[in-house]
């Protein structure tokens, strides 16, 4: 990480090392790619490190498909951790304690929102969130990760998109870097959870927003249109479907909910 950049971090949050280093782009491609290229240098970014930018031009979701956003108008960052305490049979964990950040910050200004496995915040049918975690492992634990959130904040328009935010839930618009701090807290609590091992109580909690647990969900796997019981999650993160009464897990992409 070359110094003329380590020199403009500044702090947006006291409570933890999440925020405790923090870069603004008035623009950037991806801010994940960003944070990859710091990983890439020497030295290694800071711990909890957020970088936000005003715009991302190549933002991309879990299946690669491109975030669409106004510049300027949502909150759009990567935050990178060094989760070493983590075995990767755990890592999901860490992805538990994202998407519950996201909720507990969601839930300051909006009611209902829930988590769509894997990585997507709802309101109602329409999506407000997304969520990319690139984990980097080193032996038998994890070295790095880079959590990139996309949260629709002041944006109301989205064309052919089933999408909302926080100005369409309310009427209201919001300081963004104000609403960046307020991440930072509440990743920052979760994350102490994940540190401590208290892997019961964020799954607990994450089951209790997962959107569509024990219900009937439709769904296409390899093109064809399925139905099943949603039973949860595992601790790979595989979904767990109940199809003609037996338990099948399915892995990232490998499914497509119909909404």
């Amino acid at each position: 990480m070359s110094a003329k950049i380590a020199h403009l971090f500044q702090t947006i949050s006291n409570n933890g090392v999440i925020g405790s280093a923090y870069l603004y782009l008035p623009q950037t491609a991806s801010t994940n790619t960003y944070c990859r290229n710091l990983l890439n240098d020497e030295p290694q970014p800071p711990n909890g490190l957020v970088v936000r930018t005003g715009h991302q031009y190549e933002g991309r979701g879990q299946r690669g498909n491109v975030w669409q956003v106004q510049a300027g108008l949502n909150l759009t960052f990567s935050c990178v951790v060094y989760p070493h305490f983590l075995a990767p049979a755990d890592q999901f964990y860490l992805n538990m304690a994202v998407s519950l950040s996201v909720i507990d910050l969601l839930d300051s200004y909006a009611q209902g929102a829930v988590m769509k496995w894997p990585n997507d915040i709802y309101i109602g049918r329409r999506k407000i969130c997304g969520i990319l975690i690139e984990n980097s492992l080193m032996g038998s634990k994890l070295q790095s990760s880079i959590i990139g959130i996309g949260i629709n904040i002041n944006q109301t328009v989205f064309e052919g998109l089933a999408a909302t935010s926080l100005a369409l839930e309310n009427g209201s618009t919001y300081d963004i870097e104000e609403l960046m701090r307020q991440w930072c807290s509440c990743m920052q609590a979760r994350y102490d959870l994940l540190m401590a091992g208290r892997f019961f109580d964020l799954k607990t909690a994450y089951l209790q927003r997962l959107w569509g647990l024990n219900t009937v969900v439709n769904y296409t796997k390899e093109g064809e249109p399925m139905q099943g019981i949603m039973k949860g999650v595992n601790t790979a993160g595989q979904l767990i479907l109940e199809e003609n009464g037996s338990e099948i897990f399915y892995n990232f992409k490998e499914i497509s909910f119909v909404l």
